[in-house]
């Protein structure tokens, strides 16, 4: 009985035991599943209506969509900043929405400084980078200042501190805007609201995720609204944090994001003038950036000669190919003589390069050939040059085009052809100018081959 009575008190402890962990992991759960990041700020959609009625329209500006908009001018409505920085400003269609809402929610002694890299704007080089925003009309006391060409730690102490609502929107690739946070971050006031566009630019991009990394790095209050509202759900692009004491305190686990496979290489200038700022403002971390800068190159190089081996054995591959691809043509050039000899009818030769290009030709006498051209129309001008402005084409034949017809996205010449000889003389031109300028390297091995 004894040992029986111990085993029944052990598996009541053990029970015991389970249910305080079991109630300990479903405390857990709920803490984690309704977290405070799950919010909904209220959204202030006003702003770029009337914005939009008085800048220039340029098609895609601003950048923001109607929605990222109305959460950006909301937590601008929510907690008045004073002193705005953005980075990244595009034509400058969210700085005039920016603008347009502090003027409406009277906040005349704020100040929005736009910085931006590109002096003109990326789009069209012809205007400068924020040209918009001087189109909106706002209460002069509202101030406005753009600093263009220069990297944000050349500029960021003139800016200064107290700045309590940082923007941030370029690149969206490593190591992109993971390189301007940190440069910020001291100059930041203790809550500052940090914004973050093109949050979810990974998706559909796999090496967007710059600003998903960044995000997720920082130890900030997180704030995310997961569309309009909770019957509209959908993965905003755009996001929030509202920082706090912890967010330098753990600056260093950010740091090491720099390890991440970079998708480009800044210019060494550009590199040493953000090295020499952390070195500056990070002095015990500032060597784990110059870790993942040399870690980062030495993987691309390794990544470039693999493809130059890559690029080798396609071009070995497209090569032998296209040398079997135009000794079938030349077999059926020098048989058209002998098909039309056997048919007396028109005959239709095709002659195609994997759907980009199709020849079709015609016989219809000993002493006519037509000859047909369809192509993609992102390829025509190319071939329009070598067909319609080609001297030598010109003075052989009549080489005007009888039909052209761009339905389907395809072009469609014909033209006519003298006699049979020079027909076949023209097709050989077109095949090896074909092969030449789909194929680069290989297309050129070709043709220096047959010449």
């Amino acid at each position: 009985m004894g040992f029986l009575t111990s085993i029944f008190k052990s598996f009541v402890k053990t029970s015991k035991i389970e249910r305080e962990m079991s109630s300990q992991k479903c405390d857990l759960e709920k803490t984690f599943i309704y977290g405070n990041f799950l919010t909904q700020e209220e959204l202030f959609y006003e702003p770029r209506k009337i914005a939009l009625t008085e800048i220039e329209n340029i098609g895609r500006e601003p950048e923001m969509t109607e929605f990222e908009s109305a959460f950006l001018c909301g937590l601008i409505k929510k907690f008045k900043p004073k002193k705005i920085l953005e980075v990244g400003i595009a034509a400058g269609g969210t700085s005039a929405i920016i603008l347009k809402c502090l003027d409406m929610i009277k906040l005349h002694q704020a100040n929005l400084i736009s910085v931006d890299l590109n002096r003109q704007f990326y789009k069209n080089i012809e205007k400068e980078s924020g040209f918009l925003a001087d189109q909106v009309k706002i209460n002069g006391d509202i101030k406005h200042t753009k600093i263009l060409g220069k990297y944000l730690p050349e500029i960021i102490e003139t800016i200064g501190c107290d700045i309590d609502f940082f923007v941030l929107d370029t690149v969206h690739f490593l190591p992109g805007e993971l390189l301007d946070f940190p440069v910020a971050l001291p100059f930041l006031s203790e809550n500052c609201i940090f914004c973050l566009h093109d949050f979810a630019y990974h998706i559909g991009k796999p090496n967007g995720f710059s600003n998903q990394l960044l995000y997720d790095t920082i130890v900030a209050d997180k704030i995310i609204n997961y569309g309009p509202s909770k019957e509209n759900i959908f993965f905003p692009n755009i996001a929030a944090a509202r920082l706090n004491s912890d967010t330098r305190k753990y600056i260093y686990y950010y740091f090491n994001a720099f390890s991440m496979p970079w998708k480009y290489m800044p210019k060494e200038t550009e590199l040493n003038i953000y090295n020499n700022f952390y070195k500056k403002y990070y002095k015990d971390i500032a060597f784990i950036f110059d870790l993942c800068c040399k870690a980062n190159k030495k993987s691309m190089a390794q990544q470039q000669a693999q493809q130059q081996k890559d690029k080798k054995i396609i071009n070995k591959i497209l090569f032998d190919y296209f040398v079997n691809k135009y000794k079938q043509h030349q077999y059926m050039l020098c048989n058209i003589d002998f098909e039309y000899d056997k048919n007396m009818n028109w005959i239709a030769l095709n002659i195609s390069y994997d759907r980009k290009v199709h020849y079709e030709v015609y016989i219809t006498s000993r002493q006519k050939i037509g000859i047909a051209l369809h192509m993609a129309s992102k390829y025509y001008n190319s071939y329009y040059d070598i067909f319609i402005k080609n001297q030598l084409l010109c003075s052989l034949t009549d080489f005007k085009p009888v039909i052209e017809c761009k339905k389907y996205t395809v072009v469609y010449y014909m033209c006519d052809i003298k006699d049979i000889d020079t027909g076949v003389y023209i097709l050989h031109f077109l095949i090896t100018n074909t092969i030449n300028d789909l194929y680069g390297i290989a297309g050129d091995n070709i043709k220096a081959l047959l010449m």
